[in-house]
């Protein structure tokens, strides 16, 4: 059963590193019942995964600590994100095209921010 909740908790951090949350080791450990060392067991096991994943794939992530917000976070390195220039651009021309209803163009902005946008520079919360 262990190795079961061991597999669980690396793939619920890594889901969620993805999604571009914070992951605070201290949290993290009293959320799943286990030391702060096995989730930092788990942060260089997914480590381990994304440099797997750079060499077969050619995505460059990395799991950084942010002294910041005090937590750990995936750092994306893939051309697939727009800077905030970029994204302030595509929404400009969607909103001035007024080819769309408003929950259409609602629920196109937020695909962009959460998908193309690095979670940095979108404003999601921070780890407390």
């Amino acid at each position: 059963m262990e190795k079961k909740d061991k597999v669980y908790r690396s793939l619920d951090l890594y889901t969620r590193l993805q999604k571009g949350e914070i992951i605070c080791k201290a949290e993290e450990a009293v959320n799943f019942g286990v030391n702060e060392k096995s989730i930092q067991r788990d942060i260089e096991d997914i480590r381990d995964f994304l440099k797997m994943q750079m060499v077969e794939v050619g995505l460059e992530n990395d799991i950084i600590y942010d002294y910041d917000k005090r937590g750990y976070r995936m750092q994306r390195w893939e051309t697939m994100s727009f800077s905030n220039e970029e994204a302030l651009a595509i929404t400009k021309i969607l909103l001035e095209s007024r080819a769309f209803t408003k929950t259409e163009m609602t629920g196109m902005l937020d695909k962009m921010l959460k998908r193309c946008v690095p979670a940095e520079n979108s404003g999601r919360a921070d780890c407390k």
